[in-house]
């Protein structure tokens, strides 16, 4: 078992670049409206279709 878990060339990320990759989740959760699911960011919300689950994460149809 400790054969599966050591993980050679895996680098931790720190916070700033977590928030960097694509699809990552941001610091504000999401809320739905109607059939979109829709987020705050710096210019206001952003929306597109999709679903905003429990977690906070949306899931964009």
């Amino acid at each position: 078992m400790k054969k599966v878990l050591n993980l050679r060339g895996v680098t931790l990320l720190s916070k700033n670049d977590q928030s960097q990759i694509l699809g990552s989740r941001s610091g504000t959760p999401c809320f739905q409206n109607g059939n979109q699911c829709c987020r705050e960011t710096g210019n206001g919300n952003f929306c597109d279709v999709g679903q905003c689950l429990p977690n906070g994460y949306c899931v964009y149809s």
